[in-house]
């Protein structure tokens, strides 16, 4: 992994969760829900991420517990091949403008 992707790793960490202010309107949730297909042992378990509205609009960064399993800018709604572990994913908007960013913890088993 480059320092760049760790960079932007660090970055999106520590991104608030929490509403920002982008002058005097705060930003929009993102509407996001992950379902979790736990492992059997192997690296076969996925995560499905659903995000209302407009798939493209948003991009959906994975943090994994080994930073060699990091995966950034994904265009997919299904991760596949995840091995046990807790997981974070950061979904944020592709342009930046009203939504703010989404953390989302999963375990899989």
């Amino acid at each position: 992994m480059n320092l760049l992707n760790l960079l932007t790793i660090s970055f999106l960490l520590n991104l608030p969760a929490e509403r920002l202010i982008f002058g005097e309107h705060p930003c929009k949730e993102i509407n996001a829900t992950v379902e979790v297909k736990n492992s059997m042992g192997q690296n076969d378990g996925s995560l499905t991420i659903t995000i209302e509205g407009n798939q493209r609009q948003f991009r959906i960064f994975l943090v994994a517990p080994r930073k060699d399993d990091n995966r950034l800018d994904l265009p997919v709604e299904e991760i596949k091949n995840l091995s046990p572990g807790d997981y974070e994913l950061v979904i944020t908007e592709a342009k930046e403008g009203e939504f703010c960013p989404k953390h989302i913890k999963v375990t899989i088993k």
